[in-house]
């Protein structure tokens, strides 16, 4: 990436205390064009949650007592070698799930997508020639129990508060360590 996936803003990282957290984020998301044409999301996940950079640009960000949001804002697809299967992987590497006591697997990590959903919509057709239907993306949220949103609204609100939403209910889910008796 044109970051070499390290976070950029002020703060870089948006914590419960941070000022204006609405306005933080928006300037945060707001990083303008850098780096290749191609849409690099998938490898820029995983370079910024790996060494050197979680030693570096990124350190501090990476708590073993935190759930772990990604989410992807992208008018394209990511247009690399990458694979979701090697993303979700590698997640699965740094944050290891549970199991449930019903035997179900539980992760402490999401990626969400507000991306292109259909290019047959006027508001995405707004965006320009280039485009494409986020697809990629799209599966990472579907296999992590992520959100799906349209980047194409002129309004991102409901699509950030169902993002919100859904981290809210990964991070307050009372996790029990056997099956109740009833």
């Amino acid at each position: 990436s044109g970051q070499d996936a390290c976070f950029v803003g002020t703060p870089t990282t948006i914590l419960p205390t941070t000022p204006n957290v609405a306005t933080a984020l928006a300037a945060n998301a707001n990083v303008g064009f850098f780096g290749a044409a191609d849409a690099h999301g998938l490898d820029a996940a995983r370079l910024a949650l790996s060494s050197p950079n979680t030693d570096g640009c990124n350190q501090g960000f990476l708590r073993s007592d935190a759930f772990l949001a990604i989410i992807m804002f992208s008018d394209a697809d990511d247009n690399t070698t990458a694979t979701v299967s090697g993303l979700v992987s590698y997640l699965d590497q740094i944050r290891p799930p549970v199991t449930s006591a019903t035997g179900n697997s539980i992760r402490s990590f999401s990626v969400s997508a507000m991306v292109v959903e259909d290019l047959a919509k006027p508001a995405c057709q707004a965006l320009g020639p280039f485009s494409e239907v986020g697809s990629k993306y799209i599966d990472a949220a579907n296999r992590t129990g992520g959100t799906i949103a349209s980047i194409c609204d002129a309004d991102f609100s409901a699509g950030l508060i169902n993002v919100g939403t859904k981290i809210l209910e990964a991070t307050t889910a009372v996790r029990l360590d056997r099956v109740p008796d009833v």
